[in-house]
């Protein structure tokens, strides 16, 4: 996330990268196509050979078993977190917003980050990096 210190060519590869585990996910499970999440990390020409999907400009930071929407509306304030034993399914009609600076929403029991650079990095990625398709998320 871009609020946090570190070294981001970490997130530039993985083992997709890899052509041995990549036949092997074609051997085994008849994947083909990869999907990727811009997170401010892409428009580097890293993608692997293949098929590739990137889907903008939400990306998921994390899942947890605590719903962050659920106790805002039940206690008022999320620190009071607890597991949900019966959903009202808030989420359908609501998100649970975090100060700007953050650039990350609530949604269901997981959290998305947004990169709101992805559009100026947009004809790089698709030219330089092997990106065949384009998701457009809407939360």
């Amino acid at each position: 996330m871009a609020y946090k210190l570190g070294d981001r060519t970490l997130f530039e590869k993985n083992s997709v990268h890899a052509a041995f585990y990549r036949k092997y996910l074609k051997a085994e499970f008849q994947i083909e196509r990869y999907e990727w999440e811009s997170c401010g990390n892409t428009g580097t020409g890293k993608f692997p050979e293949g098929k590739n999907s990137m889907h903008l400009p939400f990306y998921q930071t994390n899942t947890s078993q605590y719903c962050p929407l659920y106790v805002a509306c039940t206690k008022g304030s999320r620190s009071a977190q607890m597991p949900v034993r019966e959903c009202p399914r808030f989420c359908e009609k609501q998100a649970f917003l975090y100060p700007e600076h953050l650039r990350m929403m609530g949604r269901y029991n997981s959290l998305f980050g947004v990169d709101l650079d992805v559009w100026k990095r947009m004809r790089e990625m698709l030219k330089l990096c092997g990106v065949d398709r384009v998701v457009v998320n809407l939360l």
